[in-house]
């Protein structure tokens, strides 16, 4: 495995976290609060971002080796890799939209759910 796989989300998830720091010291006091929260949903959804890019990768790792084993030649790999990436991609984004309405992610889900049947 590549060391950039585990690079590129660890300093993703370091910048979220040092700006929820600095964010709250830059403020007007009576707004810390706000600031506070702010900080902390972009530290969430930072580590959202970066969980989601490492399981990506080793989603990928993972049918690589599936791939090269002589005993799975007859699967597509390659395209239970990428339905694995969307799906999880979409549960990323989804938690993302929770985190930022600061609802569950039932509620997103449901809404989803029910556009859906009006759809139809």
């Amino acid at each position: 495995m590549r060391f950039s796989i585990l690079v590129k989300p660890a300093i993703c998830f370091i910048i979220f976290l040092s700006l929820a720091v600095i964010l709250p010291e830059v403020g007007v006091p009576e707004k810390h609060a706000l600031y506070l929260k702010i900080a902390v949903n972009m530290s969430k959804i930072g580590a959202v971002i970066a969980g989601a890019y490492i399981l990506s990768n080793l989603a990928v790792a993972i049918f690589l080796a599936l791939q090269n084993r002589a005993s799975s030649k007859t699967v597509a790999a390659k395209a239970l890799s990428q339905l694995v990436r969307i799906l999880l991609w979409c549960a990323a984004v989804v938690v993302v939209i929770s985190i930022l309405m600061g609802k569950s992610p039932v509620y997103i889900l449901s809404g989803l759910g029910a556009a859906t049947a009006v759809l139809m």
